[in-house]
């Protein structure tokens, strides 16, 4: 039982750096990455290179939207959610009173259907 228990442990270790995260770094001109922490839907048509985005959150009472395409998707076409860490929307900071540029921090609800994939994004802002 100690071997059964010690091959188990070893083979795993193989694999833990790829629990750590996912995802590629983080863009070298992200010198760090602050919040606020918002919630959003990504769409991706790695077909044509087209990822669009829409992100809500609610201010003194009031529910705010964003939507957005990204044109230049230049990004390989993510396997599963981890593959999106760390992506970022150079540019988007979606509302005015936010600064920096959104990046992927966490997704959920991953989703592949032919050459579209669409799944849900926290999104926190990347300070240049």
């Amino acid at each position: 039982m100690i071997v059964g228990l010690a091959a188990i442990f070893f083979a795993m270790s193989f694999g833990s750096q790829a629990y750590a995260g996912g995802g590629f770094d983080p863009p070298a001109w992200c010198t760090s990455i602050q919040g606020p922490e918002l919630w959003g839907v990504v769409i991706m048509d790695c077909g044509k290179s087209i990822a669009t985005l829409r992100v809500k959150r609610i201010k003194d009472c009031n529910v705010e939207t964003f939507s957005g395409v990204d044109n230049a998707y230049q990004g390989t076409c993510p396997q599963d959610g981890d593959d999106s860490v760390n992506y970022a929307f150079q540019g988007q900071s979606f509302f005015p009173d936010i600064s920096g540029s959104a990046i992927i921090t966490k997704t959920k609800n991953f989703q592949i259907d032919g050459s579209s994939i669409s799944f849900d994004a926290q999104f926190k802002f990347c300070a240049p």
